[in-house]
């Protein structure tokens, strides 16, 4: 990883910078348009996939990491690999697996993943996929998050558990809510796109507060206020 570099097709991304930070690694981002919606993001893509491959010319690093969401960026990647003999290794998030936007494209991760020397997985079930699918995993379970320069509070009166939520289709939200339902003395947060999952701040339990997506500081306040 000496002399590597970490590739993001976004503004800014704590998993990518995180990573960058534990594994020592130069973070380069490229920004999507602001403006929501899936055709904006498809347009992007091959602005990306050029912007990339300028970049690592330039740049000519000994080593490339990048997630695997799109897979259009892990592409760009091996193919500077091809030319250079760089290798690269891809940061594997779970939605390639569980969402079905990329299932077509699951031939492809195969064949980056046994041209890849390891693939950084951050959960035992997809690092039991990438293992099948060929690829070297290598797990990360946990990232730094800087919690040193945070202030301990003191413990909430009320038992409060944080959820760390996306969301996604392969969350149990509504068993997960249920439970929660379940336990009126525990105060819970959570964080995450709520309305993905069609809820709103009045569909809940009265013990659940939905906070959505917060920026660092305020997720790194609401970690350190917690009971757990």
């Amino acid at each position: 990883l000496r002399d590597g570099i970490i590739l993001t097709w976004a503004a800014e991304s704590f998993r990518s910078q995180a990573t960058a930070t534990a594994l020592g690694l130069e973070p380069h981002w490229i920004a999507p348009p602001a403006g929501p919606g899936p055709l904006r993001k498809a347009a992007f893509y091959p602005v990306a996939f050029w912007r990339t491959l300028q970049l690592l010319r330039r740049r000519r690093p000994r080593t490339v990491v990048c997630l695997n969401r799109p897979p259009f960026r892990p592409r760009a990647c091996a193919l500077y690999g091809l030319g250079s003999g760089a290798p690269f290794l891809m940061d594997f998030h779970s939605g390639a697996i569980g969402k079905r936007v990329w299932r077509p494209f699951r031939p492809l991760y195969r064949w980056l993943l046994r041209r890849s020397p390891a693939t950084l997985c951050h959960n035992h079930e997809d690092a039991e996929v990438v293992r099948s699918w060929g690829g070297r995993p290598v797990r990360l379970l946990s990232l730094p998050v800087g919690l040193d320069r945070v202030a301990e509070p003191d413990p909430p009166v009320t038992p409060t558990i944080l959820a760390v939520c996306s969301f996604a289709q392969d969350e149990p939200t509504r068993l997960m809510l249920e439970v929660m339902r379940r336990r009126p003395g525990v105060r819970f947060l959570l964080t995450g796109r709520y309305a993905k999952a069609g809820l709103t701040p009045e569909t809940v339990h009265r013990n659940v507060t939905l906070l959505g997506f917060l920026p660092y500081e305020a997720y790194l306040d609401a970690l350190c206020a917690a009971t757990a």
